[in-house]
């Protein structure tokens, strides 16, 4: 700064190029406070009337600088009239700008990145699509190689799932936590479901999330905080 405090141009770049890295460090602590959130119980919604279309202008604005960055175009269809819903807006553009940063993270630089919102009736559908490389064939066979070996071990009564930790000469531990737990598990089926549309890999997204439920954990650590 000192260097460039002489130069108009150079100390406006600087500046931008600050508030970029600032705004993605503060991303990255609001994340790691929502996951300690959701894993101790204390995740709150605060749902109130908004728009669809409001929600997708923040999470656009929010994802900008990274497709400035990787040179990305963005085409947003939106349907005229208003979409209004019940929900959390921060946390709704939280995911948005997630979904809008990987696309324009995995894909090619330059390519284009697209978001359209269909309605019907109470129901409303979003699309966002990139031009990323996807996943290899075979790489989506060993990723089901993966799931079975999921499935194998899992311990499974009526709807509900857990899959245990096995160690070596070890009894069999069930991890509770958000991301290395059944979230991290159920999220392998749940994207599984999504590429491949077997209903089956969907049935496994439930199952582990009534596994968790079921356990109790859930309302144990609410009445603990």
């Amino acid at each position: 700064m000192r260097k460039a405090s002489d130069n108009a141009d150079s100390m406006e770049q600087l500046r931008v190029l600050m508030e970029r890295q600032l705004e993605q460090l503060v991303h990255l602590v609001n994340d790691l406070l929502d996951i300690a959130r959701v894993s101790s119980g204390r995740m709150t919604l605060k749902r109130e009337r908004v728009a669809l279309q409001a929600i997708l202008n923040a999470a656009v604005e929010a994802s900008e600088p990274l497709r400035i960055t990787t040179k990305n175009s963005l085409t947003l269809e939106l349907p005229a009239a208003p979409l209004y819903l019940e929900a959390d807006a921060t946390r709704l553009t939280q995911v948005f700008t997630n979904i809008l940063n990987n696309a324009a993270q995995y894909s090619a630089a330059g390519g284009p990145v697209t978001v359209r919102v269909e309605s019907d009736q109470n129901q409303v559908r979003i699309d966002i699509a990139d031009a990323g490389v996807g996943i290899a064939r075979d790489a989506l066979n060993r990723i089901r190689q993966g799931a079975q070996h999921l499935q194998s071990i899992a311990i499974v009564h009526g709807d509900a799932a857990l899959v245990p930790y096995r160690f070596p000469d070890l009894t069999d531990i069930f991890y509770l936590g958000f991301c290395h737990g059944p979230a991290g598990t159920a999220r392998t089926f749940f994207e599984l479901h999504t590429i491949t549309g077997d209903q089956g890999y969907k049935q496994w997204t439930e199952r582990l999330a009534n596994g968790v439920v079921q356990s109790g954990i859930p309302e144990d650590r609410r009445g603990r905080v």
